[in-house]
Parts: C-alpha cells; sequence; structure tokens
C-alpha cells in the first residue's frame, strides 16, 4: 500500500514495490532516500504527497487501467490505453478527471509530463 512506505520503513523495510510507483516513482525514492539519511521531516512530507497521489488514483481503479492511461498521457500514445478483457480501457473523460486531480497535487518536477499539452486534451 502506497500509503503505508514511511511506516513499513520505521518497521524495518528497505523499499516497496507498488503499484503508483510504475508513475511516481521518484516520490517514493524520495520517501526512502530521506528516511534512510534521518530526514523523517522530509520523508513525512514525501509519504503526505504520495499518500495524495493514492487517494486521486483509488477513485479511478483498476491500476492496470490508469496506469496504462498516465502512461498514454506521458508518452502521448493512445496505444497505451489498450488493454486485455476482462479490463476496459479507461474513458477518454475519465483520464482528463484523472489528469486535473493529479495536477492539484503539488508534485515535484519530475511529473511535468502531467503538465504538457497534448493528449488526452486537445488545449490545455
Amino acid at each position: 500500500n502506497d500509503q503505508l512506505i514511511l511506516d513499513a520503513l520505521k518497521r524495518g523495510a528497505v523499499g516497496c514495490v507498488t503499484g503508483v510507483v510504475n508513475s511516481f516513482a521518484p516520490t517514493a525514492v524520495d520517501i526512502i532516500d530521506t528516511y534512510s539519511q534521518g530526514d523523517i521531516n522530509r520523508a513525512q512530507a514525501a509519504q503526505n504527497q504520495m499518500t495524495a497521489i493514492w487517494r486521486v488514483l483509488e477513485k479511478y481503479q483498476p491500476y492496470t487501467v490508469l496506469l496504462k492511461g498516465l502512461n498514454a498521457k506521458r508518452y502521448q500514445d493512445a496505444g497505451w490505453l489498450d488493454v486485455r478483457p476482462p479490463l476496459d480501457p479507461i474513458s477518454i473523460s475519465s483520464l482528463q478527471r484523472l489528469i486535473s486531480e493529479l495536477r492539484e497535487i503539488d508534485l515535484p518536477k519530475y511529473a511535468h509530463w502531467l503538465y504538457e499539452p497534448g493528449f488526452p486534451f486537445t488545449s490545455n
């Protein structure tokens, strides 16, 4: 669970494997690195950011579908929307809402692709 990365580190974990990390890895790395450096305040700030991301993403499940939608945005390639049955692709309107909600979070510069013009928006 992406919301528990910092708690897991405090209990002895040394890393994480999560779905959200596919699109937001630098935030997870920041949690882990700052915690291992002893900077609990920065680790908590990064965890808060990851939790905010997770709370947006959980509204658009299943994760496979929404992460493919985010890759479609990131790489400007609608081919990423293709999924196999029994899944259905994320709708363009849902992807637009998802991206708009993520844009409301104070994301680091690595997430610049969320703000770039183009697919799935006709204009920004």
